[in-house]
């Protein structure tokens, strides 16, 4: 219920209930996103990975696309880049009375951890996200969904995870 600038919130609801990245999101095309046996799916190629993807996706998610326009049209037309996108965001989040941390890929994550709420298998999710190395991400979203934080480590890239006050763990392949 908090004002927030429409094309953002579309676009961060978006990504609650697809998991789709942010440069995803934003060069994503009418022309992707298809009618199939009776429900929509979006028909892409995975900008970090160049995986081609076939996702189902709600009809919750659908109707936050907007109305539909041109093929080549981008969906999320003037979407702010990756480098500006969380100052709006931080606004909205504070404006709401929200005291944690949220950045625009806290909206991905959400996405993972309720879907591992719902059950569906961690290999599963990972896959639904993207990841192409599976076992690199399952103490992130494990983690996520069990309520550790995760942080950004000094390293750009790499992901540290941690309960408040407690030593720091990273995930070995054993």
């Amino acid at each position: 219920q908090t004002p927030c600038d429409p094309l953002l919130k579309r676009a961060s609801l978006f990504s609650a209930l697809t998991g789709l990245r942010h440069c995803d999101i934003q060069k994503l095309k009418w022309s992707e996103v298809e009618e199939f046996n009776g429900g929509y799916r979006l028909n892409f190629t995975q900008q970090k990975t160049k995986g081609v993807e076939y996702m189902p996706i709600s009809e919750q998610a659908f109707q936050l696309c907007g109305e539909r326009k041109n093929g080549e049209q981008l969906v999320f037309a003037g979407l702010p880049d990756p480098s500006w996108i969380n100052r709006p965001i931080k606004k909205w989040v504070a404006e709401a009375g929200i005291t944690k941390h949220i950045t625009y890929h806290c909206f991905r994550h959400s996405y993972a951890t309720l879907q591992l709420a719902g059950g569906t298998d961690i290999y599963t999710v990972s896959k639904m996200l993207g990841h192409t190395n599976y076992y690199s991400r399952i103490l992130v979203l494990t983690n996520r969904a069990t309520g550790l934080s995760c942080n950004r480590m000094p390293r750009a890239g790499s992901h540290l995870c941690h309960r408040r006050g407690r030593i720091p763990f990273r995930l070995s392949a054993a």
